[in-house]
């Protein structure tokens, strides 16, 4: 007689799980688990960066101004008694979608070779960059000087320097100015060259051997070095290519080139460059802004068509007198046309600002009884 087999009943989900011991995690509890921190980190990652980055606070309307500018006498450059204040109307305020900020690059430590005031509309998606001449007159420490040697008579930067660049522009802009950005040209250099040049069509011959700029004319690709040298030319005389002459033809074309370079950097795939940006930054930048500040610019300007970026000049004049000898010619503003790019590229209020909100220095220019 055969011996009759046990039937041996299938193992259940139940039996299975029995077999975990107490305290382990199955393999699918495990599977869950990390799949689970996986969905988490990138969760957290995205709302450390959100409580990060955020724009930089509105500075105060209303904050000591300095003197009103006079009609100056060129042999007694003096301000007025102190006490007399910038008119501020009592109800402006400003305009909560709009940032401003002043960026002085340098390139050999000692005066500014660039000045421009840059208003960004978050909402908008745009962005308007003004660049100030730099022979434009300012009252500075009691006297009238250049406005580019502002930081270097003010002690440099870091140092004290840009805070006072910044308190002589508020009152020939007319409103407050609400980040500074102070850039050695040695980070421009390095940030180029961290994209394998920027593409750019040289519009004549540039040759200043003393200087060590040597560039070709024509569509050419710069490395650091060769945009460093077309920033700095300033010897576009009598119209040379179609260009302003000298101070306005360096400034036309440092808009220009940066209009460029902003097409050629902000783009989706560099944004893997971020953190030797960050270096580069951090090694050439001295800035009011911090980090998650300077974190939410470099998101918004991602987001900006270049063409929605535009650049302008602040008009001005050169006059060939000078105010004492050995100071060389000054520039001073055309005043009107200055009014209308204040507010059409600038002005960060929710008003016009009127020519009694500023206070610029105009010895030779004609006045009627509104200037000062």
């Amino acid at each position: 007689m055969g011996i009759k087999g046990k039937r041996i009943a299938p193992k259940t989900a139940k039996a299975e799980k029995a077999k975990t011991p107490r305290g382990k995690l199955s393999k699918r509890q495990k599977w869950l688990v990390a799949a689970g921190v996986a969905a988490a980190v990138p969760l957290l990652a995205f709302a450390s960066w959100r409580l990060l980055v955020r724009p930089p606070p509105l500075p105060p309307v209303e904050s000591p101004a300095p003197p009103l500018l006079p009609s100056m006498d060129p042999s007694n450059p003096l301000p007025p008694p102190s006490g007399t204040q910038i008119y501020r109307p009592p109800d402006i305020a400003f305009d909560q979608d709009i940032r401003t900020v002043l960026i002085a690059g340098v390139y050999d430590g000692t005066n500014t070779d660039s000045i421009m005031v840059a208003r960004l509309n978050y909402k908008a998606n745009e962005m308007h960059v003004v660049s100030i001449q730099r022979d434009i007159l300012v009252m500075h420490d009691g006297r009238a000087r250049k406005v580019n040697s502002v930081v270097s008579h003010a002690g440099g930067e870091p140092g004290g320097g840009m805070a006072e660049l910044v308190g002589a522009l508020e009152y020939m802009l007319g409103f407050k100015i609400g980040s500074t950005v102070y850039v050695k040209f040695t980070g421009v250099e390095q940030l180029v060259d961290s994209v394998g040049g920027v593409e750019f069509d040289v519009p004549t011959r540039l040759y200043k051997p003393e200087e060590g700029i040597n560039l070709q004319k024509g569509l050419q690709t710069l490395s650091g070095k060769q945009a460093i040298m077309l920033l700095r030319y300033r010897g576009y005389s009598g119209g040379v290519g179609g260009l302003p002459s000298y101070d306005y033809g360096r400034m036309y074309i440092q808009q220009q080139f940066l209009k460029a370079a902003a097409r050629q950097l902000l783009v989706p795939q560099n944004i893997t460059k971020a953190p030797e940006w960050a270096r580069i930054f951090e090694e050439n930048v001295t800035t009011s802004l911090k980090t998650g500040e300077i974190l939410w610019f470099v998101e918004q300007s991602f987001g900006i068509d270049s063409e929605k970026i535009t650049f302008a000049t602040l008009p001005s004049k050169t006059d060939d007198r000078q105010l004492s000898a050995g100071q060389g010619s000054y520039d001073y503003i055309i005043a009107d046309e200055a009014l209308v790019m204040i507010n059409e590229m600038l002005n960060p209020y929710n008003m016009d600002i009127t020519r009694d909100m500023v206070s610029w220095y105009m010895p030779w220019a004609t006045r009627d009884a509104k200037e000062h």
